[in-house]
């Protein structure tokens, strides 16, 4: 299994998405007629992952959702305004850029409130326009709350005119009781990014489509 070091430095450099670097042969299988259909009826498919890599205790996996926009619309969401953010991720208080090189990287602050829990964090962002892969892991540099986290988002046409999702992603979010406690709901609200992107887009359609996707 490959270090963390050594995959953010893959992702870092764009040269390999998360799912050719990172993710499991199990989760590189590919959609099954039943997840085809469950998405065609507007349902996120999951396929969650928790692994232990030496001293960090992850959790993620993959998931997927179909959105009734063209590509053009998604991708222009997902690098569109920084702030954006905060209405596309769950729990999220405030998301605010911190860095910026041209159109391909970005730096990003989290804060997040899910009770008593909360969490701040930079994620530094990768984009790749030409196969519209998103591509984050956390800035070990910035303070942060979280111990790793890597991923990424990837938009693909799918039927109709319209965007497959995808959301892939290991986390390891600390430790502690409480943490601990809740941690199967905040695996479930990790998976379910991709239908809070969705929701988001199809509330502010008119903002990202301007043209054919």
């Amino acid at each position: 299994m490959r270090s963390l070091a050594a995959v953010a430095l893959s992702l870092a450099l764009g040269a390999t998405s998360f799912a050719e670097a990172q993710i499991t042969d199990e989760l590189r299988r590919p959609l099954t007629r039943a997840e085809e259909t469950a998405l065609d009826n507007g349902e996120t498919v999951t396929r969650p992952v928790m692994e232990r890599r030496g001293d960090l205790s992850l959790m993620g996996g993959i998931s997927y959702q179909v959105i009734d926009l063209p590509v053009g619309a998604v991708w222009r969401a997902l690098n569109g305004d920084s702030a954006d953010y905060r209405h596309m991720l769950p729990k999220v208080e405030n998301a605010r850029e911190t860095e910026r090189d041209g159109n391909r990287t970005r730096s990003i602050h989290f804060e997040h409130e899910v009770g008593v829990i909360s969490a701040e964090y930079v994620m530094n962002f990768t984009f790749d326009h030409g196969r519209k892969i998103v591509q984050f892991r956390l800035d070990d540099d910035e303070p942060h709350t979280i111990r790793a986290g890597w991923g990424f988002l990837r938009a693909r046409p799918w039927r109709d005119g319209k965007t497959l999702l995808t959301f892939g992603t290991m986390v390891d979010v600390g430790r502690g009781m409480i943490t601990g406690m809740i941690r199967p709901t905040l695996h479930h609200w990790i998976l379910r990014i991709p239908w809070t992107v969705m929701r988001h887009l199809h509330e502010n359609r008119d903002q990202y489509v301007r043209d054919p996707g």
